[in-house]
């Protein structure tokens, strides 16, 4: 098991448990009813940064074998 789903794991089976752990703790903070949107949003953050690997650059190695089609609907013309 990689160590990112060992995480996702012990996230999931955390509900109700008395055990603590801080990314166990950051969620259930997540989870408060007075938590806001952005408060959610940077708790999630600090959660992905041990659960999912942080890709810098994406390279596209495959080719392209067919073209792109582009309709532009100008109004009036």
């Amino acid at each position: 098991m990689s160590a990112a789903n060992s995480v996702l794991k012990m996230l999931r089976e955390h509900k109700g448990s008395a055990t603590y752990h801080p990314l166990c703790s950051l969620l259930d903070l997540a989870e408060e009813v007075d938590c806001t949107i952005g408060e959610q949003i940077n708790i999630h953050k600090s959660i992905a940064k041990y659960v999912e690997a942080e890709n810098k650059a994406i390279e596209f190695t495959g080719k392209v074998n067919t073209g792109v089609d582009f309709s532009f609907n100008i109004p009036g013309q």
